[in-house]
C-alpha cells in the first residue's frame, strides 16, 4: 500500500531486533482494507507483544497527543492533513521525504525526513529521533511555528489576496492592449 504501513512493521522489527531493552511499542492508524495483511505480518514476524492497530474509523488526534513520535510512512503523498495535525499537537515527527511532505517539514529542523519504501532507514530516523531528546523538542517546536505561520487561517487569506490582485493587474495589463472595436 502506499502509506507505507508494512515498511513501518518491518522497520518497528529491526529496532525491536537492535534495541532489545528499548521500550518501543506502536498504535496503527488509518490502514483501511490492509488490516487483515498487516494483522498477519505484524504475527508473522513475532511482533504482537509490540503494534496495536487502532479501530480504523479512529480520529488520530487524540492519538497525537500521546504519543512520544508521530511516524508517516508514506510511500507517495501530496500534502498529508495528518502532517499539519502532527504539528499543532506538537509531537516529534518521522516522515518520509516523498511528495509534498519535504516542501512543509525540513530535515533535523521540524522533523526527522527519511528515504521512502526502506524500512531501515525509516528505523534510523525513528531512532535517531528517539535518541536525541533535545532533536525531538526542537523539531516538534519548531514544525508548530511553522504550522502557525505557513498554514493558518491568516497566511492562506494573505496568499489568496495577492494571488487574485496579481489576476487582476494581469487582466488590466491585457485590456490596455488595442483591441478591436466591438461590432455593431
Amino acid at each position: 500500500s502506499e502509506k507505507g504501513h508494512m515498511d513501518l512493521i518491518e522497520a518497528m522489527k529491526l529496532l525491536v531486533c537492535a534495541k532489545r531493552s528499548m521500550e518501543c511499542n506502536l498504535v496503527l492508524v488509518g490502514f483501511g482494507p490492509e488490516l487483515p495483511r498487516l494483522q498477519a505480518a505484524v504475527r508473522s514476524l513475532g511482533l504482537a507483544f509490540r503494534i496495536a492497530f487502532a479501530p480504523d474509523e479512529s480520529d488520530i488526534v487524540p492519538f497525537l497527543y500521546l504519543a512520544d513520535l508521530f511516524v508517516l510512512p508514506s510511500r507517495s503523498e501530496g500534502c498529508p492533513h495528518v502532517l499539519l495535525e502532527a504539528m499543532g499537537a506538537g509531537v516529534p515527527i518521522v516522515a518520509t521525504a516523498v511528495g509534498g511532505i519535504p516542501e512543509i517539514l525540513t530535515d533535523g529542523e521540524t522533523a526527522v525526513l527519511v528515504d521512502g519504501r526502506r524500512p531501515a532507514s525509516l528505523a534510523n530516523g525513528i531512532m535517531r529521533m528517539l535518541q536525541s531528546p533535545a532533536l525531538a523538542r526542537r523539531c516538534a517546536r519548531q514544525a508548530r511555528e511553522v504550522l502557525g505561520s505557513r498554514f493558518s487561517t491568516e497566511t492562506y487569506v494573505r496568499n489568496l489576496f495577492t494571488i487574485y490582485a496579481d489576476v487582476l493587474d494581469s487582466i488590466e495589463a491585457d485590456s490596455s492592449c488595442a483591441c478591436p472595436a466591438p461590432l455593431a
